[in-house]
């Protein structure tokens, strides 16, 4: 049996990507599922995850900002 190059965090993400807990997740949360799935004492490489994300088509999305008019009730 070939064994796989894949770090063990690489692993965890492509399970992730294969399977997401959420349609839509941020940076953070997809590290906070890596070290709640592998433990607080894995080892989180930025570039690698960054890496994996972008070659899966996976692209951070730009923050929208609505401008919003406050409306009081009671005309106040």
């Amino acid at each position: 049996m070939v064994e796989s190059s894949r770090s063990d965090v690489a692993k965890t993400l492509h399970d992730l990507i294969d399977d997401p807990i959420s349609p839509v997740m941020t940076y953070q949360q997809i590290v906070n599922f890596i070290i709640g799935d592998m433990g607080s004492a894995v080892e989180i490489n930025a570039k690698q995850i960054t890496a994996i994300l972008i070659a899966k088509g996976l692209v951070q999305c730009e923050k929208i900002k609505f401008k919003v008019e406050t409306v009081h009730p009671g005309g106040l």
